[in-house]
């Protein structure tokens, strides 16, 4: 793996989206998340840097100090990152801790992850809803929709498999979500599913308002602290 990206260290990158989950398709890009070591100038002006690109492959660069409050906050979007099946290390220190505690970190706050799933599936369907796709039901639409409730879904998923992330993104069937995904079900039949989907996880709320692991937090705020001091150490030792 390259040691560098935008003049910036790489701790960790990982693949994510579709292609991480066993629902992609012909036409799916891939993308990458990168998570970097902060420059000295960077933390003296506290600054963190941030960099998207879209093309063949889609990739973000996010500097390492926002994971913690990233995984704190339960964005099933960067909890993956931590469970992909591409992903890779350049700080052995760092790998240890996440490979030791990575199931521990994506159930560190179960009532965030719930709302936080509920949330994102609210606003894909309040696009699904919208009267330009129900008059002209199209390839967005059908993305739209399938991240509507394959976010619904992994919620009831967590729950069945005893709230293990890596099984709960995961599909080794995944004929329904991909024939929403292509265009085989009609608007109606989407709907529909969609709606079933969010009633059954409705029901479930109560299963994911468990108490918030704040010490487990601490352990990866230090644990992120260490490496920045130890890599930051590092450099200035060589420019004297």
């Amino acid at each position: 793996m390259e040691k560098y990206i935008n003049s910036h260290f790489i701790i960790l990158k990982s693949l994510v989206g579709s292609k991480n989950y066993n629902t992609d398709i012909e036409d799916s890009d891939e993308d990458y998340k990168y998570f970097i070591m902060p420059t000295f100038d960077e933390l003296y002006n506290n600054h963190m840097y941030k960099y998207s690109e879209c093309g063949g492959t889609d990739y973000v660069i996010c500097d390492i100090r926002k994971l913690p409050r990233l995984l704190y906050k339960s964005n099933i979007n960067f909890i993956e990152t931590i469970f992909s099946i591409d992903m890779t290390f350049n700080v052995n220190t760092f790998y240890n801790f996440i490979e030791e505690n990575r199931y521990e970190l994506a159930r560190m706050n179960l009532p965030a992850l719930y709302n936080s799933c509920r949330g994102m599936s609210t606003q894909f369907q309040k696009i699904m809803l919208a009267k330009r796709y129900k008059e002209r039901i199209s390839k967005k639409f059908f993305k739209v929709a399938y991240q509507a409730f394959r976010t619904l879904d992994f919620l009831e998923r967590m729950y069945q498999f005893n709230f293990d992330f890596q099984k709960s993104i995961w599909y080794d069937n995944n004929e329904e979500i991909i024939n929403i995904r292509t265009g085989k079900l009609t608007y109606d039949e989407i709907l529909t599913l969609v709606s079933k989907k969010e009633e059954t996880v409705n029901e479930l709320k109560e299963k994911f308002m468990k108490d918030v692991n704040e010490q487990l937090y601490i352990k990866l705020l230090n644990e992120t602290k260490e490496i920045i001091r130890s890599f930051i150490k590092g450099e200035l030792e060589i420019w004297t």
